[in-house]
C-alpha cells in the first residue's frame, strides 16, 4: 500500500478534475461502446466515479477539521 500525503488543495483540485473525467469518458464509451458495453456498464462506471469524487470530498472535509485542530 502507498500512503501519499495531500493537502485540501490538492484534493480540490482532484475533486474537480473527477467531474472533468467524468464529461470526458462517459460520451467517449458511449461513442465507441466498447465491446458492445452496455448502457448500465457506463452508469456502473458513472457511479463509481461519483463515489470516487465524493470520498475524495469526505476526506478533504476530515482534513480539514483536522488542521482546525493542530490550530
Amino acid at each position: 500500500m502507498e500512503v501519499v500525503r495531500f493537502t485540501p488543495e490538492e484534493i480540490d483540485e482532484a475533486i474537480e478534475g473527477m467531474d472533468g473525467l467524468q464529461e470526458i469518458i462517459v460520451p467517449l464509451l458511449r461513442k465507441i461502446n466498447l465491446e458492445g458495453m452496455a448502457e448500465q456498464d457506463i452508469l456502473q462506471f458513472k457511479k463509481h466515479i461519483m463515489m470516487a469524487k465524493h470520498a475524495l470530498i469526505a476526506m478533504g472535509e476530515y482534513m480539514e477539521g483536522r488542521l482546525i485542530e493542530y490550530c
